[in-house]
């Protein structure tokens, strides 16, 4: 059994305390539910950061997490685990308006690249969200927000797997940028050697590709032709574009 340290030891006493109390008064469910939660979130030092020196402040931070657990997780559960379009659509809406808010404030041009970068970028953090661990120690759109603006610095930190970015769209950008060599997913400059790529996709990545860059259908449209969530669209379109770039890199594709 790991040896705690004093802070972290006195930390668990005062939640298991807060949990027996909340079990006292009829939250025995609520107790089974959210201790995991507490515990992830000691170990990713959130519980620290919230109490800060205060000891007394656990009880406080316990009862914060099981208000949230009440009201949040059945809007946690359609988001990830039914992925439902009814909770999807405006989710995705407004990580695609952050994405393009954030490319916005880093000085990029106000058009189509841009929210097709966007879109990019809210479509990485739709992935990465269906699988993050929700807190339950703060609202939902502050947590998904940071998602997305993680997405977006890794977009820029990851230039050389990422698209092209129109130098015309690109103004005094601080960030690091994708490099000369990028591959570009630009449809009419690369439409032949991208549908060679599409033939070497699975059925469904290929479809939702077609459905979106070649129909020009959104992902939202694509989803109910393929007869998908928008959650598992998202993930498609994601995996795809990640596919494509693998393909035409390895054949020497270049913008």
């Amino acid at each position: 059994m790991p040896i705690l340290n004093p802070q972290r030891e006195e930390i668990v006493c005062e939640i298991e305390k807060a949990l027996r109390s909340l079990e006292e008064n009829g939250g025995a469910q609520s107790v089974a539910k959210i201790r995991p939660v507490l515990y992830a979130n000691l170990d990713r030092k959130r519980v620290e950061n919230f109490i800060g020196d205060d000891i007394s402040r656990v009880a406080e931070y316990v009862q914060r997490v099981a208000d949230h657990y009440t009201r949040l997780n059945p809007y946690i559960t359609a988001i990830q685990d039914a992925r439902s379009d009814d909770a999807w659509l405006p989710l995705f809406k407004s990580m695609r308006q952050w994405a393009y808010n954030f490319l916005l404030r880093k000085n990029f041009v106000p058009g189509l690249s841009t929210a097709a970068i966007a879109e990019e970028c809210a479509t990485a953090a739709a992935v990465n969200l269906l699988d993050a661990n929700f807190p339950y120690d703060i609202e939902f759109e502050p947590w998904a927000h940071v998602i997305v603006t993680n997405a977006c610095l890794r977009f820029f930190r990851d230039g050389t797997k990422k698209s092209v970015i129109p130098p015309q769209n690109i103004v005094e950008l601080d960030e690091k940028l994708p490099g000369p060599n990028d591959i570009s997913l630009d449809i009419q400059d690369n439409k032949d050697d991208l549908l060679i790529a599409l033939s070497l996709l699975s059925d469904a990545r290929r479809q939702v590709i077609q459905l979106h860059y070649l129909d020009e259908l959104p992902l939202p449209e694509a989803a109910r032709v393929m007869g998908k969530s928008v959650g598992a669209i998202h993930s498609l379109h994601f995996n795809a574009l990640q596919d494509l770039r693998k393909i035409l890199s390895e054949n020497g594709n270049k913008p």
